[in-house]
């Protein structure tokens, strides 16, 4: 027997280290392309002050799924389209969200180890400074990062805040 079930559409939330952006001058991103640049630059440009590339711009386990790559509506699962029903990994919008994951993956906007990473592992990256972006479902968001995920961000960062980037609403479903 298989028993369907509904996704209830939600956002994915994005949130910004403000001490991150201050250090390069730079604002929080109100683009795809302003976003992207910035990904980018939390790893190029030692937003840390260490003196090293060991930054990422975030962890890719949610960014896959959120706001940067609704980039020409590519998103998963099946769609409702112009010529009816679709899955939307078989789009020509979808391989382009394809070789934009892999630009991230190979300029830093992204942590190449994400793809292997579990979830506890990213989480204590963001946590000890290796990401300027933290992403996830707003389920998840509000309930986790309201508790206890924000108390150990600002036990070990007591300086910063994270700022909200953007959200976008996921499309109708099948």
């Amino acid at each position: 027997y298989i028993v369907p079930v509904a996704r209830a559409k939600h956002a994915y939330l994005m949130a910004v280290r403000q001490d991150w952006l201050d250090a390069l001058g730079i604002g929080v991103p109100t683009t795809q392309e302003e976003l992207i640049d910035m990904l980018i630059r939390f790893h190029t440009d030692d937003p840390d002050g260490n003196g090293k590339a060991d930054t990422y711009g975030t962890h890719g386990q949610y960014l896959f799924w959120s706001t940067l790559v609704a980039v020409n509506d590519a998103y998963d699962g099946f769609q409702i389209g112009e010529d009816g029903v679709f899955l939307g990994q078989t789009s020509e919008a979808y391989k382009e969200r394809l070789k934009l994951w892999q630009k991230l993956i190979a300029e830093g906007g992204i942590d190449p180890e994400s793809i292997t990473d579990n979830e506890d592992i990213w989480k204590d990256k963001m946590v000890n400074g290796k990401y300027g972006v933290f992403t996830h479902d707003s389920d998840y968001y509000v309930d986790y990062w309201a508790g206890s995920m924000k108390n150990r961000f600002k036990e070990a960062n007591p300086d910063t805040e994270l700022v909200a980037v953007f959200t976008r609403r996921a499309p109708e479903t099948v």
